[in-house]
């Protein structure tokens, strides 16, 4: 029911929502394995091209870009597998791939949690080096994988800010990234954590805070990668890790920037704002127009009556000109929109210029980067170079101890093998009295007739017997010469046998020492348990000294690798000491890129913001303008050029009714104007005084 359950959820899921395809293809199989007549399912799943996510790291562990992508494609897995309600169970290095495009793959699901498992218990416990030591098999839920998934983004982050953790925290074809269960059992004696928790950088040691924090504390409690809470580092949102640097402020300004706006009466300036126009004529708008007007009518109508000669009339013209323009101008200025913005305008052309050209400062912040990262992967890369001398260093001298100890234990060991021999040996010589009657009693059963052909015949066998000698107990050897050969009894005589020569009684000799050897290895009568004891208490002494070599070459092995340990050990500190201005300068360096980076993005944003007040600006400059202005000044009811003919049908009749007036030196007009006049007054008066 359980890979059922996973089979009909996974496959609900659509590969084209997915960030990337961490989700393989697979077969639910209800009959997949056969054991013992029974059928059990099983999980068919398709073949992935691939590396494990540790055989990735080892192999690109001083790629910090690859490693920030990777952090990333893994935020999203997280965030997608939490949306979901979905659990790996059991996530770990072997079971992320890497792919060759660098995305990520899920696989062995075995263990997977999804809704319809609510309430049963977990399949496994998941790997020890990735899981919180309070997981047990009861904890099965769509929060099983918090754990695991800050050890191993904790690992990833480190690594992508000082890949040289690597090399001082990850042990070759170890079963993990940075950290083990070790560490998470006694996090507060942990040399690894140690070093994280001493690092300069504050991103490294508030992430090993983290996850130190969450060791004891059920999995139930702990936060999901995807809310991205970290403890004393979470932003005022509480949704995420607030990175360090020149932010917004309360304003809604960067910090940078804020310090540098212009105060107007008092206060920050506000945003410009958009649809600022002339609304209301003020008394002195009415005022300064009926004044201009007023005085513009009485110089042409006493010029054309001939009030005032030509001379006057244009110098009063150039009079009320000028009169008239600098009263539209300071009454122009003295308007609030005016005011606004020509002061707006002031304030954006210096922000501005302050801002400079964000593109070309982030092409040098780019190159400056660059440059960093080029110099810090070469500092990276001497100083991996100098750990990895010393770790071989370390292993070539543990080899050397440990192929003197072997050789100091092969000889202990024959000498031991060659003492037990002759400890044996020493019993057996011992034992040879209590068996030598079992021995002779057994060898009567053994008669030469029996083995007379291979001897000689019947006339060999004849000439034994009346020798004395019928079976293998009636002789104890033979004495063999060239030619000739003797047969010694078991009274002890030597007798000539005919027919048995050397050879025949190198063969007799021979039979009889196979039948002894058969008889004393079934011999039931050893040794007294006494005598054993006594013999082997006179090897004691000999057996506890090879004993003594053995652990001597123990204990001088320990000792020397130990000792190698400790001066490896000691220079890898030195080096890591000598090391430790450069990675805090590379440190100091970075964050001071990253600061100017803030800074630039909310440069180019404030850039974007000013360029659009400017423009907003740039349209009220001309509904504000001082033309703008003049056309207000006059009432929505006058037809400027209405007006205008209007003032040229009155000089038309002042030049019909007076030419022989002014030929005659007539100064004055001897009655009022006529309809150019009042079509004037009434055009105007109504409006301004309205």
């Amino acid at each position: 029911m359980r890979y059922q359950e996973i089979s009909d959820y996974l496959s609900s899921f659509s590969m084209d929502e997915l960030s990337q395809q961490w989700k393989m293809e697979f077969e639910y199989l209800p009959q997949g394995v056969k054991v013992d007549e029974f059928w059990y399912p099983a999980l068919k799943m398709e073949w992935v091209e691939g590396e494990t996510l540790l055989q990735w790291l080892e192999a690109n562990y001083q790629d910090r870009k690859s490693i920030r992508a990777a952090i990333g494609r893994f935020k999203d897995l997280m965030r997608e597998l939490a949306t979901a309600g979905v659990a790996h169970g059991d996530l770990q290095h072997g079971n992320i791939l890497v792919a060759p495009d660098g995305t990520l793959r899920l696989v062995d699901y075995d263990g997977l949690y999804v809704p319809a498992l609510s309430g049963m218990p977990g399949a496994e416990s998941g790997h020890r080096n990735y899981q919180s030591p309070l997981r047990g098999v009861e904890d099965f839920g769509p929060g099983i994988d918090n754990f695991s998934a800050w050890v191993i983004y904790l690992s990833l982050s480190a690594v992508a800010a000082d890949p040289s953790l690597w090399v001082q925290l990850h042990e070759p074809d170890s079963e993990h990234l940075l950290l083990e269960r070790a560490d998470f059992d006694a996090p507060g004696s942990s040399a690894r954590f140690l070093t994280l928790l001493q690092h300069p950088d504050s991103r490294i040691r508030e992430l090993a805070e983290a996850v130190i924090s969450m060791v004891d504390r059920p999995l139930a409690e702990l936060p999901g990668l995807d809310q991205g809470v970290v403890p004393g580092k979470v932003d005022s949102a509480g949704g995420g890790i607030s990175d360090d640097g020149d932010g917004p402020s309360r304003s809604g300004r960067p910090a940078w920037l804020q310090s540098h706006l212009s105060v107007m009466a008092g206060h920050v300036r506000a945003p410009v704002r958009s649809g600022r126009t002339f609304r209301r004529r003020r008394a002195g708008d009415v005022a300064l127009a009926a004044s201009a007007v007023s005085f513009a009518l009485l110089v042409s109508i006493l010029g054309m009556t001939g009030t005032w000669d030509v001379g006057l009339v244009s110098i009063a013209e150039l009079g009320v000109g000028g009169l008239s323009a600098g009263a539209a101008v300071l009454g122009w200025r003295s308007r609030v929109e005016v005011r606004e913005m020509l002061r707006d305008s002031h304030i954006v052309s210096q922000l501005l210029s302050r801002i400079g050209d964000p593109g070309a400062d982030h092409a040098q912040l780019a190159t400056e980067r660059e440059r960093c990262e080029e110099e810090e992967s070469r500092r990276i890369t001497l100083f991996t170079d100098d750990q990895r001398v010393l770790t071989q260093h370390l292993q070539k001298e543990y080899a050397r101890i440990e192929s003197e100890m072997r050789e100091t234990m092969a000889l202990v060991k024959a000498e031991q093998v060659q003492l037990s021999g002759a400890r044996q040996a020493a019993i057996d010589k011992a034992a040879e009295p209590f068996q030598r009657s079992w021995v002779e009693i057994q060898l009567q059963q053994f008669e030469i007739s029996r083995s007379y052909l291979a001897i000689g015949g019947d006339k060999v066998f004849r000439a034994l017997v009346e020798a004395g000698i019928r079976t293998a107990a009636d002789f104890t050897g033979a004495i063999e010469g060239e030619k000739r050969a003797l047969l010694v009894r078991s009274d002890g005589k030597s007798v000539r046998v005919p027919g048995v020569g050397a050879q025949r009684a190198a063969e007799l000799r021979k039979w009889r020492e196979r039948r002894m050897s058969e008889l004393i290895r079934q011999c039931p009568i050893g040794l007294p348990e006494q005598m054993v004891r006594e013999v082997e208490d006179s090897f004691a002494p000999r057996f506890r000294a090879l004993d003594g070599r053995q652990r001597d070459a123990e204990t001088a092995a320990c000792a020397a690798r130990d000792g190698v340990t400790v001066r490896i050990g000691r220079e890898r500190a030195n080096l890591v000491e000598l090391n430790k201005p450069a990675v805090d300068a590379a440190h100091a360096t970075r964050e001071d890129l990253d600061r100017r980076a803030t800074q630039l993005r909310s440069r180019v944003i404030e850039l974007q913001a000013l360029k659009r007040e400017s423009h907003i600006l740039e349209g009220q400059r001309r509904a504000l303008s001082l033309w703008s202005y003049i056309r207000f000044l006059f009432p929505s009811g006058v037809d400027i050029e209405c007006l205008s003919r209007s003032v040229q049908s009155l000089g038309d009749c002042v030049d019909k009714r007076w030419p022989q007036r002014l030929l005659a030196g007539e100064r004055r007009p001897t009655g009022p104007p006529e309809a150019g006049y009042a079509t004037v007054m009434v055009m105007i008066g109504p409006g301004l005084l309205g």
